[in-house]
């Protein structure tokens, strides 16, 4: 009983990444990236395992009756597209089930008492039930991390042909989107918008917003893959002279800002290395294949500068000439 117990404690995450680590060691050089802080100072070196990360970050917390009606009222039923109504109904459904059963399990552990066996029982079950609340989305991360690793590996060698493949295009976009919106900067501006709009306390936020990055994440892979002929994907070339840089909100919408203002459309521009860049959008700015030209490379950064929480990060301190953080 106590090698089971000591295997799953072993088991858990608590260091959680709201910026794929694998992603950042493209900035890397001899294993260290530069960073700079937004609130200023100078730019430092450092592994990329030190970044982007917090304690417990996407630990999950139980949800209320009256949680799952707020979901349900505000997330699921004003859509429009009966699919995606199905989709984020059934991950609801499924979620509601598991903290159903956590909730049954708390209500006979207060009232019941348990010896021998029931007692190693009891403590192995709440082990389980902790492991779980704890390392869920980490794990789901991990799994959408695996499917985008083939294509971002396929990215770095200049190939975007698999975005002509419907089965490889939903996998990209259902990876694209989770990136954007697992973020630390991410779940502040939401935060801030279900706390002035919809009057939350930050306990039912904390509840509530795991669950909506997951329906926000796939509503717009949905859009962008069955709009995908409008939305193409372009792969950029940075500048010889300027390196694209990245942040701790890698994946920003061009056409919009993170301050919680109505989105009528997106443009999703997502660095990937020091060279390249993908872009997916509707306009035909960056329809040549050739290298980017400065100015572009700098509006680009500064893209990410704007949108950023607390760092940028690059390859070169060259990248952050020009920002007044």
């Amino acid at each position: 009983m106590k090698e089971n117990k000591s295997r799953s404690n072993g088991s858990r995450k608590r260091r959680h990444h709201y910026v794929w680590k694998k992603y950042l060691s493209a900035w890397a050089v001899d294993g260290k990236i530069w960073a700079m802080r937004r609130s200023g100072g100078e730019p430092f070196q450092t592994n990329p395992i030190n970044l982007a990360v917090e304690r417990d970050f996407y630990r999950i917390h139980g949800l209320t009756a009256r949680d799952v009606n707020f979901l349900r009222k505000n997330f699921i039923e004003r859509l429009e597209i009966p699919e995606l109504v199905n989709i984020n109904e059934e991950n609801l459904s499924r979620l509601e089930m598991v903290f159903s059963m956590i909730d049954t399990f708390e209500s006979m552990k207060a009232v019941a008492s348990f010896d021998g066996e029931g007692s190693n029982a009891c403590a192995e079950t709440q082990e389980y039930i902790d492991s779980f609340l704890l390392t869920f989305e980490e794990n789901v991360n991990e799994r959408v991390e695996g499917d985008g690793a083939v294509y971002m590996s396929s990215i770095l060698s200049g190939d975007v042909s698999f975005y002509d493949s419907p089965r490889d295009a939903a996998k990209f976009l259902n990876f694209l989107t989770r990136q954007y919106f697992r973020t630390r900067k991410m779940q502040l501006a939401v935060s801030g918008v279900l706390a002035d709009q919809y009057k939350l306390s930050s306990d039912q936020i904390s509840r509530v917003w795991p669950i909506i990055r997951f329906f926000f994440a796939i509503n717009l892979a949905h859009y962008l893959f069955v709009n995908r002929s409008d939305y193409k994907i372009r792969l950029l070339k940075s500048s010889a002279d300027v390196p694209f840089i990245t942040g701790d909100q890698p994946v920003v919408n061009a056409v919009a800002d993170l301050s919680g203002r109505k989105i009528d459309d997106v443009a999703m521009y997502y660095p990937v290395s020091p060279k390249l860049a993908v872009y997916i959008s509707k306009d035909s700015r960056f329809d040549s294949d050739s290298e980017l030209a400065v100015s572009d490379v700098k509006w680009l950064n500064d893209l990410i500068r704007i949108n950023s929480d607390e760092f940028l990060f690059s390859s070169k301190v060259v990248g952050f000439v020009g920002f007044d953080c």
